[in-house]
């Protein structure tokens, strides 16, 4: 019985291995051109993406300070920064990020000079390569602004 079906078997499995190659061909060429297009495509970095500073500044209002209460609270109830959050946020953000931004960093209460950042060096060049703004509501209508601008190019 199965003999009879032999020509019929044989023409069926020229059909997947041929309709098989195909689709493997179809496949690699698909994927080296995608190749060629990734290598010639520059996609844009998001303006003001800096994962690390970002995460960093959620840390640092995170941190419990000498009196056991989170930074976040403290600004929030003091509106402003302290001696111990400020002075901390400078040893993070400056000593950390000095090679990147060095001066042209800024941390505080938005809208409010502090001691301990330079207020006066970050203009307002928002669309500046690199130029980098995080703002957390703290409560109160009060913002904690990082804002960094990377050494000139």
């Amino acid at each position: 019985m199965f003999n009879q079906n032999k020509r019929a078997q044989i023409a069926e499995t020229t059909t997947w291995i041929v309709a098989t190659l195909i689709i493997f061909v179809i496949l690699i060429v698909t994927l080296f051109i995608a190749s060629l297009m990734g290598h010639t495509k520059n996609l844009p970095q998001p303006l003001g993406a800096d994962i690390f500073a970002d995460k960093s500044l959620t840390a640092y209002l995170l941190t419990k300070g000498t009196n056991g209460i989170p930074i976040y609270t403290t600004i929030s109830a003091e509106g402003q920064l302290n001696s111990f959050n400020g002075n901390l946020a400078k040893q993070i953000f400056l000593n950390f990020y000095s090679g990147f931004y060095h001066d042209r960093l800024y941390l505080g209460v938005l809208g409010q000079d502090n001691d301990y950042f330079n207020s006066g060096a970050i203009s307002h060049k928002v669309f500046e390569p690199g130029f980098v703004f995080y703002s957390i509501n703290v409560g109160n209508n009060k913002f904690v602004q990082f804002t960094a601008l990377p050494w000139p190019q």
